[in-house]
């Protein structure tokens, strides 16, 4: 008989997670420990719940426990083995607990970890702007320095054309604000900022000057209709010297600036005007002159008329590229001949795509005024053309206000409005063969752009 010898191996599985593999960072081994504690506030020493523990060996991370109403948390770690605990929490600093654990097995060690609450961050806006004390107006490139309280510099910010600064600050702050620009008076202020996050505060200042000075504002205007000059050149002058020139704006204002204990003259002068002298007398401190009214006297046009009649003269032609026009042509007759009077309204330029009538126009129309003035009798038409460039619904409007823009002026100085008409005519009476289907060049071109006017008088033309 034969034995069989049987060898039966059994195999345990066993759920340890110290045995056979490595299992929540537990490597083999028969030796555990557990590590708990408890997560608190260090200022208040209050129970810290769903705070986030993070459990690390060396840089590996292992596990993570988030602790509960009692702000506890647990790991089971092995025996003989380095361990670190990161703790953080939202609108808290984190925490970091490194520690070794023993070769005693089962045994529990508790740390108890602390949080402290961050401070939120807080920010404020600082901004205003810098004037002049004297003439309100903005301050450029004028240099703003924010100083602690012990004076030590913080930020700097320069004034933009407009006069205006800009900082960025920490809440609940003391802080000193300096202002400085060469030729004014340093300015400086404590000020402080709340506990408001994202608060506005706006603080301007006026700078004065620390040198005498007066500033001279004022308006040149036509002293026969009131209306603004432009483009017009005002002097300063101290005896015969010019100390200053200044150009109009297009409302005719001016502003200039004079040193104190002098005595001063302005001179104002603008084509086809007479100039104007003023004299300003001494002054001892730091002032403004405003709205100082200056009025020019136009020129007059010497006009010489014989008698009463003329008949079928033929149109004036005004160029637009500044030709002197054509003089009219009388015929005689039975009657007594009346002479038109030699107008020559040069400069007759309307700008580009404008129907303003601008100064140089309005000196021109000023001969015409005289003539209709001298003469009641006389009646004026204008027609206003251009050429065939651009489209001819646009020509068309744009010659129409052109010539209403004329009458309109010559109606403002007095004469009556039926003494005076205007009509455009766009580029619908071309002087030659110009159209839209021909090139030209461009003296063909100034040649259809014209302004042309007939003198009526008794009904006839």
């Amino acid at each position: 008989m034969k034995f069989v010898k049987v060898f039966i191996v059994f195999i345990f599985f066993f759920s340890n997670d110290l045995i056979g593999q490595e299992k929540n960072g537990l490597t083999d081994s028969t030796c555990s420990q557990i590590v708990s504690g408890v997560v608190k506030n260090r200022t208040t020493n209050d129970f810290i719940r769903d705070a986030s523990v993070k459990l690390y060996q060396g840089t590996k991370f292992i596990k993570t426990s988030v602790t509960n109403s009692k702000g506890e948390y647990s790991f089971k770690v092995n025996c003989k083995a380095s361990y670190s605990l990161i703790s953080d929490k939202t609108n808290y600093t984190s925490s970091n607990r490194e520690f070794t654990t023993s070769n005693v097995e089962n045994i529990s060690v508790g740390f108890s970890i602390y949080l402290e609450e961050a401070i939120p961050i807080c920010d404020q806006i600082l901004n205003g702007r810098i004037l002049d004390d004297l003439t309100n107006e903005p301050i450029e490139n004028v240099t703003v320095l924010i100083n602690d309280i012990s004076g030590n510099p913080i930020k700097t910010d320069q004034t933009n054309s407009s006069g205006n600064y800009h900082f960025n600050l920490p809440c609940n702050q003391v802080y000193k604000l300096v202002i400085s620009i060469e030729n004014y008076i340093t300015f400086s202020e404590d000020i402080k900022t709340n506990k408001i996050d994202n608060n506005i505060q706006r603080i301007d200042f006026s700078l004065k000057s620390n040198k005498c000075t007066r500033i001279i504002q004022g308006r040149v205007f036509n002293a026969e209709n009131n209306l603004p000059i432009s483009e017009s050149n005002i002097r300063l002058l101290k005896n015969t010297v010019e100390l200053d020139s200044k150009n109009l704006s297009i409302d005719g204002g001016f502003s200039i600036e004079a040193k104190c204990n002098s005595n001063y003259t302005l001179k104002v002068s603008s084509e086809g005007f007479s100039e104007t002298t003023i004299t300003i007398s001494s002054f001892d401190k730091n002032t403004v002159l405003k709205e100082l009214r200056i009025g020019l006297d136009p020129f007059e046009t010497q006009i010489e008329i014989d008698t009463t009649i003329v008949n079928n003269p033929k149109p004036i032609i005004i160029n637009t590229d500044n030709q002197p026009s054509i003089e009219p042509i009388t015929q005689s007759t039975n009657e007594t001949v009346f002479s038109i009077p030699i107008i020559e309204p040069k400069n007759i330029a309307f700008d580009l795509n404008d129907s303003v009538v601008n100064r140089k126009i309005a000196v021109e129309l000023n001969k015409i005024v005289t003539l209709m003035r001298f003469s009641p009798e006389i009646k004026f038409e204008f027609k206003s053309h251009t050429d065939s460039r651009g489209p001819d619904q646009y020509n068309l409007n744009l010659t129409e206000a052109r010539a209403q823009s004329m009458v309109s002026f010559i109606i403002s100085k007095g004469i009556e409005s039926n003494r005076v008409s205007g009509k455009g005519y766009g580029e619908t009476e071309l002087l030659n063969e110009c159209s839209n289907k021909n090139e030209c060049n461009e003296s063909l071109h100034q040649e259809n752009k014209r302004i042309e006017y007939i003198i009526t008088t008794n009904g006839n033309k």
